[in-house]
């Protein structure tokens, strides 16, 4: 739920699996028309996908996100009749959430003119269910134009999620580098720095230059390069770090790693001889008892 910090499954947790495996049996219809999908979209039932949300801000995070998994299939690599199918699904979706919570569409302007360019195409090649599918979309202005398709706001968007997979999940987990490697390499750095320079560049439009209240001034200037930096200590680190063939001998602790009920213990030998000293030092020491004076 956004604002409340929860470190749960991810709130579409098996949505894309789910989409992915409806896609393939429309597929396997080999049709692109409407009437098709709708017969498929009854049979699975996927009218229901909206159901048991426990709040509004649950259900608001979780239409927007299922939305944006819908809106991935429309566009490549994925075939013809899989963007037919996203159409449909993205159409599909938008008009049976509930009307008194509605979300719009996120979609950044690459996407809008790619989507344009796919209606171009399905007017030539005279698939008109598809064109008035998508064509409605736009005249009920479902879609939101923004500068990038997840949202960028501390103030309401405190879900830190684990992998739908819980598999990969655990096996990432145990593996520290492979989140400096993620991190490092992903566009969210690129994106951050962007957002930074522009508030920079606006506080400092909006007083001229002058100096700033103190209130402003929180946020350190080289905010970004702090961050680069420390990305790179840590990945300096881990490329410091012995192999797992080499092993350092004084593992101080062991770490287990529980994701949805299974785990997942990595070994520390010197940590259970130190507890079972504990223990043998609790059983075997004699307590004496105080004399009471009468």
């Amino acid at each position: 739920m956004k604002g409340c910090g929860t470190s749960v499954t991810p709130i579409t947790a098996g949505v894309r699996s789910d989409i992915e495996r409806f896609l393939q049996k429309f597929i396997e219809i080999a049709s692109v028309r409407f009437d098709h999908f709708a017969a498929c979209f009854n049979e699975m039932k996927f009218h229901y996908i909206f159901t048991g949300r426990s709040s509004e801000y649950e259900l608001r995070e979780f239409t927007e996100k299922t939305l944006l998994i819908a809106l991935s299939f429309c566009f490549s690599p994925y075939s013809f009749q899989v963007n037919v199918g996203g159409i449909y699904l993205l159409y599909s979706l938008f008009n049976l959430q509930p009307r008194k919570y509605q979300m719009q569409i996120r979609i950044t302007p690459q996407q809008l003119n790619n989507l344009k360019r796919l209606l171009n195409d399905l007017r030539e090649q005279h698939h008109f269910d598809t064109c008035y599918v998508l064509d409605k979309l736009f005249r009920d202005n479902a879609f939101h134009i923004c500068a990038y398709p997840d949202e960028h706001n501390p103030l309401n968007y405190h879900r830190f999620e684990n992998k739908d997979d819980v598999d990969k999940a655990v096996e990432n987990y145990q593996n520290t580098e492979t989140f400096i490697n993620e991190f490092s390499g992903d566009r969210l750095i690129p994106q951050l720095e962007t957002l930074h320079d522009e508030y920079i560049r606006l506080k400092k439009r909006l007083f001229q230059n002058e100096n700033l209240p103190e209130a402003l001034s929180l946020i350190n200037d080289n905010t970004m390069n702090a961050v680069k930096k420390t990305l790179n200590d840590c990945e300096q680190k881990l490329e410091s770090k012995p192999t797992k063939g080499k092993k350092n001998q004084t593992e101080p602790y062991n770490v287990e790693v529980i994701v949805e009920g299974k785990s997942c213990p990595v070994k520390s030998q010197k940590l259970k001889e130190r507890r079972s000293a504990i223990k043998e030092k609790a059983y075997t020491d004699k307590v004496a008892n105080k004399r009471s004076r009468k």
